[in-house]
């Protein structure tokens, strides 16, 4: 018990020693030179770039003390009194100690999601109109959050000083600024050999997507659901985007929707089958509701 609490301390004195560290980010001209690629990497900011390699400081830290208790013939200790989540992130510690930030091509922020997110926002600004005539709550405020998306954010700019785009991406920033030295949440996601695609799962991702209303959810709203309701939404995506179904399949990318994205992503070849399968369901649709008024007329086959 006395070697674990040894070892407990030490970690600690670890994490004081890091977090009293100071580290400046590189010069502009040395970024800009050794900059990774500005589809998926951002900058990190001062405070963000200055917590991870506080982080990186104190994993290296665990590993020189690896390494000793290695010497010392004591690696099985090591194995078995450190977590193996601390473990990991100690051999994956250089992740940390970067001054760029892999968000990933398709995380909000990144300039093909902006485009991506622009052009969903054309055919959102219809949907949400007609959203609006039919009475679904809150469609107004969609409307707004989409129409200004569509002209790039300068309304909500000039207004408020920001969007709700904006906001989530400052704060996304501010987190990472303040995540605990400790957080070895890092560690858990999968290794990145070179540039992300996906970005990270976050809650802020689902904030930033406000108004973007699609195909899907227009179809949910309509009570169409399950098999109807993607034939439907699909239907309505292809119908209503600018670049047939391209940016909904990003998005149904985004939300780990596989099939669905592929299906958008193959939607010029799914387009007949997409418009008849719809068209049946509202003609059948059309004629129960027909049939529960009274007025539908009786069927000429016998």
């Amino acid at each position: 018990m006395a070697e674990i609490r040894d070892l407990i301390g030490e970690l600690q004195q670890y994490e004081k020693e890091a977090s009293q560290e100071k580290h400046q980010l590189p010069g502009y001209m040395s970024l800009a030179i050794n900059h990774p690629g500005i589809l998926a990497y951002q900058v990190k900011t001062q405070p963000h770039y200055e917590r991870d390699m506080q982080r990186a400081s104190f994993l290296g830290k665990v590993a020189n003390m690896r390494d000793k208790m290695v010497q010392e013939g004591r690696g099985l200790e090591y194995e078995q009194s450190i977590h193996p989540s601390l473990r990991n992130a100690v051999e994956r510690r250089q992740e940390q100690a970067t001054p760029y930030w892999n968000r990933g091509v398709l995380a909000y922020g990144q300039p093909l999601r902006n485009g991506t997110d622009w052009m969903q926002s054309i055919s959102s600004t219809g949907l949400n109109a007609a959203r609006m005539v039919a009475g679904v709550p809150d469609a107004d405020a969609d409307f707004e959050k989409s129409a200004d998306r569509a002209l790039l954010g300068i309304p909500f700019a000039m207004m408020h000083g920001g969007n709700d785009h904006q906001t989530a991406w400052e704060a996304e920033r501010v987190a990472e600024e303040n995540k605990p030295i400790v957080d070895l949440g890092f560690a858990t996601q999968p290794k990145q050999n070179g540039a992300r695609v996906l970005p990270t799962p976050s809650p802020y991702e689902a904030y930033a997507m406000q108004g973007l209303t699609d195909g899907r959810q227009v179809a949910g709203e309509m009570g169409v659901h399950g098999t109807a309701g993607k034939v439907l939404g699909l239907g309505i995506d292809i119908a209503t985007d600018p670049v047939s179904g391209f940016t909904s399949g990003i998005r149904a990318l985004l939300k780990g929707q596989i099939r669905r994205a592929a299906g958008h992503m193959a939607s010029e070849a799914a387009l007949p089958g997409a418009f008849l399968g719809s068209s049946e369901y509202l003609e059948r649709q059309a004629m129960e509701k027909a049939r529960r008024n009274g007025y539908a007329k009786s069927s000429p086959v016998r």
